[in-house]
């Protein structure tokens, strides 16, 4: 059976934005903590985790895409994390959409 939880790479972008949010809001209420160094390193890292550890090397070039939007979810994720940060310490409040929101508009 082949089985492919991403039909697009359209939709995966979407749920990755989707899902990033979540994640920020939902550590931010949980005080979780983030170090801002991690933006260095968070793709390149989460790329050779995709590409090697969970083997996406064997599906070829859609195995590179597959690691390579990973690695952008990763990404992203902190990207917002620290941004929502930075907002806050300048006084003005982040404006991300609520994620209900934004699954309205899908």
């Amino acid at each position: 059976m082949d089985h492919r939880s991403i039909p697009s790479i359209t939709f995966h972008y979407d749920k990755m934005n989707r899902y990033s949010t979540m994640q920020v809001q939902e550590m931010r209420g949980r005080g979780r903590r983030l170090p801002r160094y991690r933006l260095l390193f968070e793709f390149p890292l989460a790329f050779l985790k995709g590409y090697l550890v969970r083997g996406y090397c064997r599906y070829g070039w859609w195995g590179l895409i597959a690691s390579t939007n990973y690695a952008v979810s990763r990404y992203l994720r902190l990207a917002k994390f620290v941004e929502a940060e930075l907002m806050e310490q300048s006084g003005r409040p982040a404006k991300h959409p609520s994620p209900s929101a934004q699954h309205k508009k899908a």
